[in-house]
């Protein structure tokens, strides 16, 4: 099975002209991806920068991977 990874910009609010453009190419692959994977920093988790991500989505198809774990002084969890 054939499968595209597409790495994009980060989804925020900016003023910046081109970072713009990044972000609005960003939800045109989002809005096209069968599963789209959420990079959240760990050391935040879910929260309000990402509710309106998640609402904007018609449904979340996708997979909320946290990062930078090593600095949150947690434990990783064994799978």
């Amino acid at each position: 099975m054939p499968l595209h990874i597409i790495d994009t910009a980060g989804l925020r609010d900016t003023e910046d002209a081109v970072e713009k453009i990044g972000i609005e190419r960003t939800w045109a692959a989002v809005e096209k991806a069968d599963v789209a994977l959420l990079l959240v920093d760990a050391a935040h988790g879910l929260g309000a920068h990402e509710a309106p991500i998640l609402q904007r989505l018609p449904r979340w198809r996708g997979l909320t991977i946290h990062n930078k774990i090593d600095v949150t002084g947690r434990r990783r969890r064994a799978w």
